[in-house]
């Protein structure tokens, strides 16, 4: 029977003591953020904008990312660990561990955020746009949608590109096409992994990584940056706060555009159906085309 996975592909990364001490920091920082903006802003009355009001605020936002982060680290270290191969001082990461990694994270991801908002708020998941009885129109709008921001995002992926070596020397240029991200990992990946792992990737970065983003960034986040700031610049914000969750500075215009436009998507459509399949066919179209070209943006 043919191994899901083929030979084993493996991923360079920072040195082990750099990527010890970039979690570590990690950790305390963002501990001591989701504290500190916990205490400064959940106590502030919330900011109504039109008829509108958001029952969590930029407080829980922050917390549960902060939470979240913190404990998909924890869990995630261990793996890393043992899953990692050491050569020369650095960390090396094949397919399955990878994948293993992604649905972690996700689910990690979606009941520290559900939980919260149950436990802490007593809202109900339907108040984060997950019904809506006009899904099938809601669905063909995010089809067509998902084929413009992929384009979107490929246009402004090839122009950061192009732009960065006037931008950065080539020393930084350097240290920032190494860090790790998931466009990164997948890039040295993808080409090399079976027709059946391939399939996994497209289901964990293509189908359920989009649905948990959009729960976080447009069902819960956005909700709460329009609240103080208004749709046009919680937009913005959100937008913002998609890309720089990703990590990775080359590919922040591109993920931005993709945030702004999904947020935007969701203000329209007032369900997260819409967003959802645009996310999900912007996705599977950059892991199709990173495993054949290896280039794109997730």
């Amino acid at each position: 029977m043919p191994k899901l996975w083929e030979s084993a592909s493996e991923v360079t990364s920072p040195a082990i003591d750099f990527l010890s001490v970039v979690i570590a920091l990690f950790v305390v920082v963002s501990a001591a953020l989701a504290l500190v903006v916990w205490r400064l802003m959940d106590t502030r009355a919330k900011v109504s904008v039109g008829s509108e009001s958001c029952p969590w605020t930029l407080g829980d936002v922050m917390t549960v990312f902060g939470l979240g982060g913190w404990l998909t680290l924890m869990l995630l270290a261990p793996d890393v660990a043992v899953s990692g191969l050491t050569r020369e001082g650095t960390l090396s990461i094949s397919a399955a561990p990878l994948a293993r990694m992604v649905l972690i994270q996700n689910v990690v991801l979606a009941l520290t955020c559900f939980l919260w908002l149950r436990v802490r708020r007593g809202v109900s998941l339907s108040r984060l746009g997950l019904t809506d009885v006009d899904w099938r129109r809601r669905m063909r709008a995010g089809l067509k949608a998902g084929f413009a921001v992929w384009l979107l995002a490929e246009i402004a992926v090839r122009l950061t590109r192009a732009a960065a070596p006037r931008v950065f020397s080539p020393e930084t240029l350097q240290v920032l096409t190494s860090m790790e991200s998931s466009t990164t990992l997948l890039q040295a990946i993808l080409p090399t992994v079976s027709v059946g792992g391939l399939v996994v990737f497209v289901i964990l970065v293509g189908l359920v990584a989009p649905l948990v983003e959009e729960v976080l960034f447009r069902g819960f986040a956005y909700p709460a940056m329009k609240a103080r700031w208004g749709s046009r610049w919680g937009m913005a914000v959100s937008g913002a706060f998609f890309a720089a969750a990703h990590l990775t500075l080359l590919d922040f215009p591109a993920l931005c555009v993709v945030g702004v436009f999904l947020a935007w998507l969701y203000e329209e459509t007032g369900s997260l159906v819409a967003p959802y399949t645009a996310h999900a066919v912007n996705n599977v179209l950059t892991v199709v085309v990173l495993a054949f070209f290896g280039q794109g943006a997730v």
